[in-house]
């Protein structure tokens, strides 16, 4: 079957700006690559698991048919992808943490989003929630601890009460009604009503300050999880503490307490796995031992039949029944890291991007595919840098491993013990115009390369004022430009040096985070304190006091094909210079999803393909996004969409063993659904009106049709 002939279906969606709405303006023109695999909250409601990520949304579970539903900042009310925290009030009404934009409350139908600006809620990191058996909301915040009845705020914070410290992490109620409130450095705090009881190292047995997580047990024992001290458990009189030291629990940095229904304690750590303690033994779970995917969990969840739902820092989410290790779909995308440090756009329209931790991505619109030591002939998973040549080779500089080439084949590593290249820790790489390669280094200087020949300089063998090299310009004559890490900005043509500093030019920081060059030759310099714009004899600065750029600590730069200036800054959002205005675009006002931009690179439609720090890979394009898809497809008689137009459900009739995955217009991701089925029923009532896409996948091929919704 697998060899039937299969026929291409290209697919140009087009999306066209709105000038009626600013909303559907920025919808349109924004598309949003994430990964969901750092789990930080789970709640159960009826068959359904809910599951926040950082940089990945919120996403829902139905544990019947293993099928995911994706929230995000660009397909529902949340307004950030990083989640904290979920509760599931009576009502089923979902209420959401994030960090740095609120909380959310979710019925089902409706958003709505209270912040410090719409509401009484003191701070918009929102790090724990849950309620008392009145339905008053207790929440924990950066700047406080808050109680909500629906209406009304209420603040607790050091200031009004006998809390001791603001940031709340962890909140538990006790049988009487007691609150117990784990903070980030004050210790534990008993609140009665009336009374504030403070435990910490300096009054107590507390083992450490740090409260990640409090678990009260069919006796009324609290068990208390601390970042460094292990577990502290207090019957109400005595502490006992678990370590490392004095049992067999794996790690002392304890993320999240859980206990079953035979009151075993179930133990999450951040570095040593997972524990199961029944007040006598221990059972460990790690990556030696069992099927676990990863030792550095975040938190936990028990259902209703006793499984163990775990959260990992970089695998997502397991499923565990006591025997069977499952991993749950948290990703929409083949993103395999949030964090993007680097992203270049080879000669077919590929993107290679390189991820923090240890991920190399390569995306062809389509296909995701991941390079890492494991699987290709990479020295090292920290990739900083990467350059594409004129022959479509992929140059990667690594942090531990020199430089590697890629021919699309074979992998080529140059370092100190393989070639004239004397450093291992690479931070930026440039192709000049007879193809070699300018190789910035961590300390240890800047070397060409020639294909042969390796010619190093440094400070003391050139006119080079610093040793650790940024970021490498080429002008029109051959000339570098090179940003350095605290030697300002050198001049190279070849023969002679030029240095440009805070003490003899107009360069606002000596410290170079990027360099680029315009068709007029204008040199654009990014440093820790502004942008700065070099004709050759004029220096201009643009930074927060006398231009509208959003931050002075520039990140990147990049220049689309109209000429502008894209300016992506730490914590500032991004930025667009046409020379006289500004525009920027942030979380507050635009879809970008996170406000730290690594990487800027233009592709040929003139998008602009921007890395984050949290909220993974952005694509903009103010003319609206042309999205190419070349895929395979089932024969026709395969697959059947009913009714089509539709305004409630649809059916699909499809191959067993499908992904049905449903994007709207702008290609976000709606829906994937995961089916063993010949027929699925979709319930699309409370979707917008509008066109979408369904692509259903099987071992017989993929398909894409399209669907209205009226």
């Amino acid at each position: 079957m697998r060899n039937r002939l299969f026929s291409k279906l290209k697919i140009f969606i087009i999306t066209l700006l709105s000038i009626n709405s600013i909303t559907n303006a920025q919808t349109s023109d924004w598309l949003n690559y994430t990964c969901g695999k750092n789990i930080r909250a789970l709640a159960e409601q009826d068959s359904n698991i809910w599951v926040g990520t950082i940089g990945g949304g919120l996403i829902k579970i139905d544990k019947n048919n293993n099928t995911s539903t994706f929230y995000n900042h660009l397909n529902s009310g949340i307004q950030d992808n990083s989640i904290s925290s979920i509760y599931i009030d009576n009502n089923e009404t979902k209420w959401i943490g994030t960090f740095g934009s609120g909380l959310v409350k979710f019925n089902g139908n409706n958003w709505t989003t209270y912040n410090t600006s719409n509401s009484g809620l003191p701070d918009n990191y929102v790090n724990a929630i849950t309620a008392d058996k009145n339905g008053l909301l207790w929440i924990g915040t950066d700047s406080g601890l808050v109680t909500f009845d629906g209406t009304n705020w209420t603040t607790y914070n050091t200031l009004n009460s006998g809390l001791n410290y603001n940031s709340i992490i962890s909140i538990a109620i006790d049988t009487i009604g007691n609150k117990w409130i784990g903070t980030n450095s004050g210790g534990l705090a008993k609140f009665d009503g009336i009374n504030w009881t403070t435990y910490n190292t300096s009054n107590s047995s507390l083992p450490d300050n740090v409260i990640y997580s409090i678990a009260i047990d069919e006796n009324n024992t609290k068990w208390i999880a601390t970042s460094v001290g292990g577990i502290a458990k207090l019957d109400g009189t005595n502490w006992t503490i678990y370590n490392t030291s004095n049992s067999d629990l794996p790690n002392n940095n304890v993320t999240s307490i859980k206990i079953d229904i035979n009151n075993y304690k179930w133990i999450t750590t951040f570095g040593g796995g997972l524990a199961k303690f029944d007040g006598n033994i221990w059972n460990i779970y790690n990556l030696s031992n069992s099927n676990i995917v990863d030792n550095y969990l975040y938190t936990l969840l028990i259902d209703a039949n006793d499984k163990k739902w775990i959260g990992t820092s970089l695998e997502g989410l397991i499923k565990f029944d006591g025997t069977n290790w499952e991993v749950q779909n948290t990703s929409s995308t083949g993103l395999p890291n949030n964090y993007i440090r680097e992203i270049k756009i080879d000669n077919n329209g590929k993107k290679w991007i390189s991820t923090a931790y240890d991920n190399l991505a390569e995306f062809d619109g389509i296909n995701w595919i991941v390079h890492d030591t494991s699987n290709s002939g990479l020295p090292d998973n920290y990739i900083h840098s990467i350059a594409i040549d004129n022959n479509n080779n992929k140059w990667f500089g690594t942090s531990y491993g020199g430089l590697t080439k890629f021919d699309n084949i074979n992998w080529t590593t140059y370092n100190t013990s393989f070639s004239g290249l004397l450093a291992w820790n690479i931070s930026t790489i440039t192709i000049d115009i007879s193809d070699c390669k300018w190789v910035g280094t961590w300390g240890e200087g800047l070397f060409k390369f020639d294909g042969i020949t390796w010619t190093r300089y440094t400070m003391s063998n050139s006119g080079l004022p610093d040793n650790s090299i940024y970021s490498i310009a080429i002008d029109e004559n051959g000339t570098k430009w090179i940003g350095t890490g605290n030697g300002g900005l050198a001049k190279f043509d070849g023969l002679i040096w030029t240095t440009y500093n805070t003490l003899n030019s107009g360069l606002p920081n000596n410290y170079i985070t990027s360099v680029t060059i315009d068709a007029n030759g204008n040199k654009w310099i990014g440093t820790m304190n502004g942008l700065a714009k070099f004709d050759g004899s004029i220096w201009t600065t643009y930074n927060t006091s006398n231009s509208n750029i959003p931050s002075n600590f520039i990140m990147t730069l990049a220049i689309d094909l109209n000429g502008h200036i894209w300016v992506g800054t730490l914590q500032g959002g991004l930025s667009k210079f046409d020379g006289t205005n500004w525009v920027v675009f942030n979380k507050e006002n635009s879809d970008i999803p996170d406000n730290h931009i690594y990487s800027i690179a233009i592709d040929n439609n003139n998008s602009k393909w921007i890395g984050t720090g949290f909220g993974g890979l952005a694509v903009y394009n103010e003319n609206g996004l042309v999205i190419s898809r070349e895929d395979e497809i089932i024969e026709e008689n395969s697959i059947n969409i009913f009714p089509n137009p539709t305004s409630n459900y649809i059916n699909i009739k499809s191959p067993k063993f499908s992904s049905i995955k449903i994007l709207n217009i702008q290609g976000q991701l709606m829906k994937t659904i995961y089916t063993n089925n010949n027929k699925t029923n979709i319930d699309i009532s409370k979707w917008n009106k509008g066109i979408y896409f369904v692509k259903i996948s099987s071992e017989y091929g993929i398909k894409t049709e399209k669907i209205i919704i009226e």
